[in-house]
């Protein structure tokens, strides 16, 4: 018998791609969610269930599905799903990762991560938590930025531990204000030592100084790496991290 998958909303095509042709897919391509009775009902004959935070697995539906082996969440955070519920039976929960990156990393390091490749403003739609880790140039100037801001959830949580200027601080100001996005983790700022004034006063935003490598173990191993850089290039090896 094949395997069959039930992908309960919208999911990026690369995502969709990776599962075999083999498989029996019932996918709702939209980005509200089944009403519990159908999420129940569509769930009954499968054997494993894509999901999003929107999506409620409680014991009822685990109770459903009695052919069901995986609850694979679209998500870091999983408080949509009764974990004990699902253990209970034997059902394996999972989270998964999705990334952008304008050089894709290898497909071993992806399946080791767990990390689904998007383009950008897919990932800006379906993340729950947008981490930017992005060196800063020219073209990533204003990435995130008005346009951006509206394709993410309003529920979403932006954080920059990057560089200041990748996010078009006043379009962030608005965004947090009218509710947009749900909030921000700031360690970098767009004109540093400069804060903009109308991130100071908002509740729903975490600001800090540039601190984020500031650990003793961070600091060691950024120092061990440089010094491992530099052995690797004067013995005539190649650098372990280069630029260029």
């Amino acid at each position: 018998m094949r395997k069959s998958v039930l992908i309960s909303n919208v999911l990026p095509s690369e995502a969709r791609a990776l599962i075999p042709a083999d498989y029996g897919v019932d996918y709702n391509d939209t980005d509200i969610p089944l009403p519990k009775s159908e999420l129940i009902r569509r769930l009954r004959d499968k054997d494993a269930l894509i999901c999003h935070i929107i999506s409620t697995v409680d014991e009822e539906v685990v109770a459903g599905a009695p052919g069901l082996k995986a609850v694979c969440n679209v998500a870091v955070g999983f408080n949509n799903v009764d974990v004990a519920a699902c253990k209970k039976r034997g059902i394996i929960v999972t989270n998964r990762v999705l990334y952008h990156d304008t050089v894709r990393a290898e497909a071993d390091a992806e399946r080791e991560l767990r990390a689904i490749y998007v383009d950008r403003d897919a990932l800006l739609r379906e993340a729950d938590f947008v981490s930017l880790h992005t060196l800063f140039i020219p073209e990533t100037k204003h990435l995130l930025n008005e346009g951006t801001f509206r394709l993410m959830k309003k529920t979403a949580i932006l954080v920059n531990a990057a560089r200041g200027p990748i996010i078009d601080e006043a379009a962030l100001v608005r965004a947090l204000k009218e509710g947009w996005i749900a909030g921000a983790g700031l360690d970098v700022f767009e004109e540093e030592p400069k804060i903009h004034p109308g991130l100071l006063s908002l509740p729903n935003v975490t600001l800090a100084p540039h601190i984020a490598s500031a650990s003793l173990d961070t600091r060691l191993a950024m120092a061990n790496l440089a010094v491992r850089n530099c052995l690797a290039v004067l013995e005539g090896k190649p650098a372990i991290t280069p630029v260029a």
